[in-house]
């Protein structure tokens, strides 16, 4: 398939939206499909991939370059269709990337819209009355947002959703038939993120390899729930104080984070690195004797590609008991907490820095699983099938149209 693969992201920056960009597009271009990414040049991709990659204009920068963007979308796009008559688009932003749809729609050309998170969800609404004039302006981007994602249900015409819970949310939340809906879960490059001996890692980075590690690698969003682990380190270091906690990333609430530790008189048990790169996250996670992510529960559950990085490097892992972290219990590969009590999380945490054989079997066990069902190929081959499929069946129902007028 010759496929146009669209999306708007700094992908210089190692995280989920660009380890998700490249684990699907890379190995569908690995497995003879041709791929054109198409990003924002407000960042360029810092690996070696087999998939061409076309940056178009963004000025002002990722939040503000949307536009401008989409102008330049539809210039590059139609010339892109001239030249190699591409058989779909696939999307990967919801709100604003409508040049991709409309010109499927002038050229028959099926688009394929990956859906990440119901948006409504994540960001419920707030009071514009609530904190003038802040609140009022966030009330008013928050209908627009909203207007402009269902523009985009209405006008895609297949989906991707990344975790079962989304697509049935699309599906009643949105009427989309489930036919026009593959589940494509994140995954994780087995390859990359394997485990190592903790004193290797231990020494790349440059702490002692002795010192019990608990720790998380991700984005500082308020429902990843960093929080929740600080609220419980208190209970960890009375029982185990030579413990440390890498909290690996950077975000918007790295500040606040970084205030409530203080408050608590735990800044010698946190170790907060900021941003790192590839390379660096795959030792960082070695570090960890446990990882975890505490996450506040959400409608449309995780699929996280923290928890399979983790697993892949063969860390057990403590996760909020919610959709999507469950499978934990349901494999062994880990232990899931209710969020309401602190001092429980941490007798878990502190029961498996004692129990070296259950972090052992834990690790292996999440090994496996990713090694068998988590790898970006295998999503890749599930992706492929699918859009293989609707843009046959989406050339059908052309030629039916077609042929009744």
């Amino acid at each position: 398939m010759k496929i146009g693969y669209i999306c708007y992201w700094d992908l210089s920056r190692h995280e989920a939206a660009t380890i998700h960009v490249f684990g699907i597009a890379d190995n569908l271009s690995r497995m003879g499909h041709s791929v054109t990414v198409f990003a924002p040049n407000i960042g360029k991709y810092r690996q070696s991939t087999p998939t061409e990659v076309v940056y178009l204009p963004a000025p002002f920068g990722q939040h503000y370059g949307r536009l401008l963007y989409n102008l330049s979308l539809f210039s590059s796009l139609a010339h892109y269709i001239h030249r190699h008559k591409p058989d779909c688009f696939y999307v990967r932003d919801i709100s604003w990337l409508h040049a991709p749809w409309l010109l499927g729609r002038l050229c028959r050309i099926p688009t394929f819209l990956e859906v990440n998170g119901i948006w409504e969800a994540e960001n419920p609404v707030c009071s514009p009355l609530s904190h003038p004039p802040r609140s009022l302006w966030n009330y008013f981007a928050h209908r627009v947002t909203a207007a402009a994602n269902s523009v985009s249900y209405r006008s895609h015409d297949y989906f991707l959703a990344v975790t079962p819970w989304i697509r049935d949310l699309l599906a009643s939340r949105r009427g989309i038939s489930a036919d026009r809906i593959a589940v494509v879960p994140n995954g994780v490059d087995v390859g990359l993120y394997r485990p190592m001996e903790k004193s290797e890692a231990c020494r790349y980075v440059g702490l002692a390899p002795d010192r019990p590690t608990i720790g998380f690698i991700g984005r500082f969003y308020q429902h990843q729930g960093v929080e929740n682990f600080i609220s419980a380190a208190p209970h960890i270091v009375a029982r185990v104080p030579k413990v440390l906690f890498p909290i690996v990333g950077y975000g918007p609430l790295q500040n606040k984070y970084q205030l409530l530790v203080n408050e608590k008189g735990l800044t010698d048990s946190f170790l907060f690195t900021g941003y790192v790169d590839r390379e660096q996250s795959v030792h960082w996670v070695n570090v960890l004797d446990i990882a975890f992510t505490l996450a506040f529960h959400m409608p449309q559950g995780f699929v996280a590609i923290k928890l399979f990085t983790y697993m892949a490097c063969g860390k057990p892992v403590v996760a909020t008991r919610t959709r999507g972290y469950t499978l934990l219990d349901e494999i062994g590969a880990g232990v899931t907490v209710p969020l309401e009590d602190p001092e429980t999380i941490a007798e878990v945490f502190v029961r498996l820095l004692d129990d070296l054989d259950a972090r052992n079997r834990m690790g292996a066990l999440g090994r496996k699983y990713v090694e068998e069902n988590q790898t970006w190929r295998h999503h890749a081959t599930v992706t492929a099938r699918f859009l293989e499929d609707r843009a046959a069946e989406y050339r059908t129902k052309r030629r039916g149209l077609d042929g009744s007028h």
